[in-house]
């Protein structure tokens, strides 16, 4: 095969691997997924630790409950 061609076919295919694995064709929305990709993940911390911190007001609530009824119980005698 002539050069040209050899090295065309070469860039060619390069280039559809670099495609393929995701390389960034527009660095500026390559930047912005990153953007909205960090926002999704505090978005998601934020909700998981408002939801442990729910689950923990729940689970003391639910100790409290439990000591008051065991206090009344001791208190009564049974």
């Amino acid at each position: 095969m002539n050069m040209k061609v050899r090295i065309f076919f070469l860039v060619v295919i390069l280039s559809q691997l670099l495609t393929i694995h995701g390389a960034p064709q527009n660095p500026a929305a390559a930047a912005g997924s990153a953007a909205e990709a960090a926002a999704a993940a505090a978005a998601a911390a934020a909700t998981g630790a408002a939801e442990m911190v729910s689950a923990g007001a729940k689970m003391t609530a639910a100790a409290i409950g439990a000591g008051a009824q065991m206090a009344s119980k001791a208190a009564v005698g049974g």
